[in-house]
Parts: structure tokens; sequence; C-alpha cells
């Protein structure tokens, strides 16, 4: 049977485990605000954590280690993210941007690595503490897979009607970006 977490909320949760093997549930209540509950068997869930905010866009939630990711896109467009460790505080960054649609986030060597695709359909990639503009342009917004190995790849559906992927490699302070 299904578990209920319990609240109101809107849009599509978003989940992720912890290298210990914790899940982090993260959803978008009617007033646009994230919260998150953990899940470690019975008794079941902790009480919800406060993330705050007001999103228009549903959560997405990755961990890098024991540290949860994430990331959101505001009302003016920019995106944020925060992250969260088990019974610590959520600390928050805004990374900035004018995008549409919903971010993607992904594990990378050490911290997540973002994608969003602005309203003329180009996507970027936020690594090292920049945005970086990849080429052509996306119907779709963007799907990120990482690892902690310096690899994460990109998924598109691009403007001629397909689906295209671009490998990237994140460096120690940029990443470098594959061909679609």
């Amino acid at each position: 049977p299904w578990l209920k977490a319990g609240g109101e909320f809107e849009g599509s949760p978003a989940l992720a485990m912890n290298a210990n093997g914790s899940p982090l549930l993260v959803a978008r209540n009617k007033a646009g605000a994230y919260l998150a509950k953990t899940y470690s068997g019975f008794p079941g869930f902790s009480s919800w954590i406060q993330f705050g905010g007001n999103f228009v866009s549903d959560p997405v939630v990755t961990a890098v280690g024991n540290t949860y990711y994430v990331a959101w896109r505001d009302k003016a467009g920019a995106i944020a993210l925060a992250s969260y460790s088990l019974g610590g505080k959520v600390e928050w960054r805004d990374l900035g941007g004018k995008f549409a649609g919903k971010p993607s986030v992904a594990a990378g060597p050490n911290g997540p690595v973002v994608a969003a695709r602005d309203s003329a359909g180009t996507v970027s990639v936020y690594w090292g503490a920049n945005w970086t503009r990849l080429p052509g342009a996306a119907k779709s917004d963007p799907q990120l897979a990482g690892n902690t190995n310096a690899a994460a790849y990109i998924a598109v559906h691009d403007s001629t009607e397909h689906i295209a992927w671009m490998p990237l490699t994140l460096g120690p302070t940029a990443l470098t970006a594959g061909a679609w």
C-alpha cells in the first residue's frame, strides 16, 4: 500500500536518496513554498522540513554524498538552489538567470550541476559558480544525469523534433560541453 506523507500540494513531488540510503521527498504546497520529509522506515516520515519560498516550478532534487540539493525556478525566472543535510538547516543559494520551465539537477564531483532552458529555448548549465550557454535550441526542459566522477549528460527535445543529448565534463571550476 501507499504510505501517506500528508499535506496539500500541487504539481509533482521530487525524490532523491543520499549515500546512507535515506530518501528525501520534496513537494510544493498551494502557496508555492517547498516542504520536505525524510523517511526512515517505522515509524515513518519525519516532520515537514520548511524550505520556504514562492516558486512556480515543481521541485527537482539530487544528493551528493549525504547532502541533498533542491533546485527550482521562481516567479521572476531565476533559479535557486538549496542544500540540506539530515538534522541540519536549509541553506539557499541564488543562481540567477531568467529561465522558463522546470530546471534539472544532478550530482557532480563536489556538488550539484543544474540546467535550465530560457524562453527562446537556449539551455544553460550551472557549474563552478557560472552559467554556460549550450549551442542550439530546445523545445523541452533539460534532463541531467551525473555522477561524482566529473561526468554528466544532458538531454532535450531539440528544435528538429528529435531527442538530443550531450556529454558534459565537469572540471574544477568550469564545464566542457561535447556536441549534440
